[in-house]
């Protein structure tokens, strides 16, 4: 019970207010603020706040805005003669709404740690030339609370799509996109946390040579000449080589890192190395990377839908990829995957924002509304809906007002739910 004499006392999280001095009770590691005591300042904090999944925060009331007082009990003789609300059932609306709610606070959550994880790992980066020992020890340590996380869960994770403003160098998006799916394909497959951990390195520092690659190479619309092409491939060699100079990067990574780009068949490069000779890391590796690419690829390639890319994979694989392994990721992904575009069978437009693990064919979609946007549309759970896909579409097939809800200019990334504080 709160008393309003004392300068601190607990109070729900879904009570929080812009203008509280909260004290979280966490580590920097749980949660995407800078600080654990801060004044809330913003809607997106509360938002992020109610996303951390704690019931209660600590609120230091000096701190806090004058207008905002401490609870004051109830009076016990007054809450005996107060009468009792008969709960009532949720309407088929309300429940709707109440499930959206639920869905959008857990991609709320799912953001926040993967910014989270982009912040860390930009700021390991930062330190890759002139102090790679410590860059190092920050990757190392980021790569073990991902593994961590997905290995303590039993069930597979559910993966939301996470949207991140464009940029010119596509670099720290992709290296996170590709090292976060590796990591729950490679749990799913029935790897070791420690053989997870090394693939994951592999796949933070895969295309770290880019940085050596021009930036008239890497940004160009028209097509590649072949000597620019040639140019381009030489970024394993580069990275290959950024690795061995820092010294402290163990070496059973070298050979995963050289062959990402090559394929079952022998038509990859630099070596155009066959299966024989790409173990399984490589060739998990080389699927993930090719998956994130083709959706997101050079400037001067067609972007394809994550479904589009998922069929051109399929296709590939008698060939070019590890079916087995594809299956597998198709199985965490869906048929349509985070960040795909459909048509519902209501006709109207909506974007896969996370998977469902209960049922594949029926994911969690925002759905087009008119009058409303991302922020405040409606996220629906297929599951428990009348509605279903009808087909995969592209931005291409929009409208002018779904084009404009939906946001064609952003980079479209992948995160799993991470787990609640308490673990």
């Amino acid at each position: 019970m709160t008393n309003p004499e004392h300068s601190k006392s607990k109070i729900p999280v879904k009570h929080l207010a812009i203008g509280h001095f909260v004290e979280l009770p966490l580590g920097w590691k749980d949660h995407p603020f800078m600080f654990s005591n801060f004044k809330i300042k913003s809607q997106e904090q509360l938002d992020i706040l109610h996303s951390l999944g704690l019931t209660e925060v600590e609120i230091n009331w000096k701190k806090s805005d004058k207008h905002l007082k401490p609870p004051v009990p109830l009076d016990a003789e007054a809450t005996e003669q107060s009468p009792v609300k008969k709960s009532t059932e949720l309407t088929p609306e309300q429940l709707q709404q109440a499930q959206s709610k639920q869905l959008r606070l857990d991609n709320k959550r799912a953001e926040a740690a993967y910014r989270h994880s982009l912040s860390q790992f930009h700021s390991a980066m930062s330190k890759f030339g002139l102090s790679p020992e410590e860059a190092y020890v920050d990757i190392k340590g980021l790569i073990n609370a991902l593994c961590n996380d997905v290995f303590t869960c039993r069930e597979p994770k559910v993966m939301h799509v996470i949207q991140a403003q464009p940029s010119t160098d596509d670099l720290f998006y992709h290296s996170l996109n590709v090292t976060i799916l590796c990591l729950v394909v490679a749990k799913e497959l029935g790897w070791s946390e420690q053989e997870a951990q090394l693939l994951c390195l592999a796949a933070f520092t895969h295309d770290v040579g880019l940085i050596k690659v021009p930036a008239t190479i890497k940004r160009k619309i028209t097509e590649l000449s072949k000597s620019e092409e040639n140019y381009y491939k030489m970024h394993t060699t580069y990275s290959i080589e950024l690795i061995k100079k820092a010294g402290c990067f163990p070496d059973a990574i070298l050979p995963i890192i050289a062959a990402h780009h090559e394929r079952l068949d022998g038509s990859g490069y630099p070596k155009q190395a066959t299966e024989n000779a790409l173990d399984e890391m490589t060739q998990l590796l080389s699927l993930v990377d090719a998956y994130d690419s083709y959706c997101f690829p050079h400037p001067s390639n067609k972007a394809l839908t994550p479904r589009n890319a998922i069929a051109l994979l399929f296709k590939q694989s008698q060939k070019k990829f590890n079916r087995s392994m594809l299956e597998v990721m198709v199985k965490l992904l869906g048929i349509y995957p985070p960040g795909s575009l459909v048509m519902l069978s209501n006709g109207i437009p909506a974007l896969v924002v996370s998977t469902n693990n209960s049922n594949a064919l029926c994911p969690n979609v925002l759905m087009f509304e008119s009058g409303k946007n991302e922020s405040t549309g409606l996220i629906l759970n297929l599951a428990k809906e009348s509605l279903e896909i009808t087909k995969g579409i592209s931005f291409d097939d929009l409208e002018e007002a779904p084009a404009r809800y939906f946001n064609s200019h952003v980079r479209y990334c992948l995160y799993f739910s991470p787990l609640p504080p308490s673990h």
